[in-house]
This record gives structure tokens, C-alpha cells and sequence, in this order.
């Protein structure tokens, strides 16, 4: 992975993990998914149109947040492997320092 590559996907993630953290967005998310369920509890049975249009809203909003997540998740990941890397870097230069 590129340096570019790497410093935009830990940015995405630091960006994702304070929208996730961030009260408004919760909200957001609780009132627009008890909305969709609220919807489809009280709509006809006969009414398929809007019940379809409900569900793919529910679904469409628990992909956002996924989305979000993931985009946090692997920035993580990619920020903890360059940690890792460079504790193993200045492992050896200190083994070799010892040694030497």
C-alpha cells in the first residue's frame, strides 16, 4: 500500500469513528430506524409498494452505518499494522546496537 494510500484510509477511519461517536449521528440513526419500523408496523398489508419502500430504507440505513464501521475498522487495522512495523524497526536497530 502506498504512503498516500495509507495516511487517507487511517483519515477515512479517524472521520468514520467520530461520525459513529458522534451523539447526533446516533439519534439521527435511532429516529430514522424506529421511523422505518414505525412504518412498517402501521402500514396496509395490502400496501406492498410502501413496504418494500420502507424495508429497502431500514436496510439502506443498517448498510450506512455498516459502511461506516468497516471504513473505521480498516483504517484501524492498517494504523496498527504501521505501529507494528515500526516497534519491529526499532527492535532490530536496538538488537543491533546492543550487539555491536
Amino acid at each position: 500500500m502506498k504512503e498516500d494510500e495509507i495516511v487517507q484510509n487511517i483519515a477515512k477511519a479517524n472521520e468514520a469513528e467520530r461520525l459513529l461517536n458522534s451523539p447526533e449521528l446516533k439519534d439521527a440513526f435511532a429516529r430514522m430506524k424506529q421511523s422505518y419500523i414505525d412504518g412498517l408496523t402501521q402500514t396496509d398489508f395490502g400496501d406492498q409498494r410502501r413496504i418494500d419502500r420502507l424495508h429497502t430504507m431500514l436496510v439502506l440505513l443498517g448498510e450506512l452505518e455498516a459502511h461506516l464501521r468497516a471504513t473505521m475498522s480498516t483504517g484501524k487495522v492498517v494504523a496498527f499494522e504501521i505501529e507494528q512495523e515500526k516497534k519491529s524497526f526499532l527492535g532490530d536497530i536496538l538488537k543491533k546496537r546492543s550487539k555491536g
